[in-house]
């Protein structure tokens, strides 16, 4: 017995945006923002790249209600 086809229509891509809020200046350094533009649902995380470090939960906000993590080194 053969069922029916299901169609999956997956959802778009997210499109996150990488700001950076701080420059290195006076031996500190840059911070960076991610912001999730097109948020789908449910959660987002982020790694450092080259840091070997987890993942760490978009967990913030914007005025927007768009999901947010600031302060990123």
């Amino acid at each position: 017995m053969v069922s029916a086809p299901i169609q999956v229509i997956p959802p778009p891509p997210i499109n996150p945006a990488l700001i950076q809020t701080s420059v290195p200046a006076c031996g500190n350094a840059a911070t960076m923002m991610i912001r999730v533009n097109n948020p789908q649902g449910g959660t987002y995380e982020y790694s450092v790249n080259g840091s070997g470090g987890p993942w760490t939960l978009i967990s913030g906000t914007d005025t927007n209600g768009l999901p947010v993590a600031t302060n990123i080194p």
